[in-house]
């Protein structure tokens, strides 16, 4: 599968003729439709000593009228957002939304007569073992065939969690923003992370490789994000970087100025419960949040502290608000 998959797509971007997919695309359109994003981020932003000052990547265009996708931190608190087009040419894009919910990022910029754009496929229908090619900005020469291992929830230490993401094999190091394209020439994921296993616990095997965000999220929403309102309005946050060390949630850190600094709470607390409800997993955590209330509500946590247990009232906010 994997070989005959990876020989019917590479031909056709090296202008090989094979039989149509939707419709006959050359290697010129699809290294059009991929360009370069570098971010100048906002002195003083909140995401700087993690995400660094200027940030660089792929975007990839989903319409004629210069709508860009990529990846959402990439461009959070950026000042100054810059493509650089396959001919060389450039121009600054405005950021629509970001969506610190999906970790979607939507753009908007001039085309320069040539550029092409990718369609938006229906990810709900990429499986596990499908064969899929990676592409980033630079043209056909970057693109390699991957395959999904795993297409399933995933949660981040950063108060993220997404329902189904894609798990690819081989890793690529290039991957923020990179367009994931199935067998119809279609844009299925976002290039998201680096990961040094891939491969669920119930898995003998072991790799590296990469999160990408399925374009479902964008779908869903699209009308919505269209409008510059993002799908995480009024969602309770707290600031705390997580670590599951089962069969508690560790705190690694504390964000500055967040709800859980106000509250007290300090890194190597172990949260217990959540309003009474016993979370052992970071899903577990965020969803019981979520669903509880929205930004501005009162939480009460359950922590352990030297060996003592302790119950903290934390007054939650809009994540959004907090970045500069």
């Amino acid at each position: 599968m994997m070989r005959s998959f990876a020989c019917r797509f590479l031909l056709i971007l090296l202008y090989v003729g094979v039989a149509p997919l939707r419709a006959e695309p050359s290697a010129a359109d699809f290294a059009t439709a991929i360009v370069k994003l570098d971010a100048v981020i906002a002195p003083g932003a909140r995401t700087l000593p993690a995400l660094g000052s200027e940030r660089s990547g792929s975007a990839v265009v989903i319409d004629a009228s210069g709508l860009l996708l990529t990846v959402g931190y990439l461009v959070l608190e950026a000042e100054q957002v810059l493509i650089t087009f396959a001919d060389g040419t450039t121009a600054e894009a405005e950021i629509i939304v970001n969506d610190i919910a999906t970790g979607l990022a939507l753009l908007r910029t001039d085309l320069p007569a040539g550029t092409s754009s990718i369609v938006l496929g229906d990810s709900t229908r990429l499986a596990v073992d499908q064969d899929v090619v990676v592409l980033q900005h630079g043209g056909t020469g970057t693109a390699h065939v991957a395959t999904v291992v795993s297409a399933r929830d995933f949660s981040g230490s950063w108060e993220y969690h997404l329902d189904r993401a894609f798990y690819t094999v081989p890793a690529t190091r290039s991957f923020s923003g990179a367009a994931l394209i199935n067998r119809d020439a279609e844009l299925v994921g976002i290039g998201s992370l680096l990961l040094s296993d891939v491969y669920s616990r119930s898995d003998s095997r072991s790799a590296s490789g990469n999160l990408f965000i399925p374009v479902e999220h964008l779908r869903k929403h699209f009308g919505q994000l269209l409008t510059g309102n993002t799908t995480a309005q009024n969602r309770p946050w707290l600031g705390v970087t997580l670590n599951e060390t089962l069969p508690d949630l560790e705190i690694v850190r504390v964000a500055e100025d967040s709800p859980a600094a106000t509250a007290g709470l300090q890194a190597d607390d172990a949260i217990i419960a959540l309003n009474d409800v016993r979370v052992y997993k970071m899903a577990d955590f965020y969803k019981a949040l979520w669903n509880a209330g929205v930004a501005g509500d009162t939480f009460e946590l359950l922590i352990a502290r030297d060996r003592n247990l302790r119950q903290i009232e934390v007054i939650s906010a809009d994540r959004e608000r907090w970045f500069r």
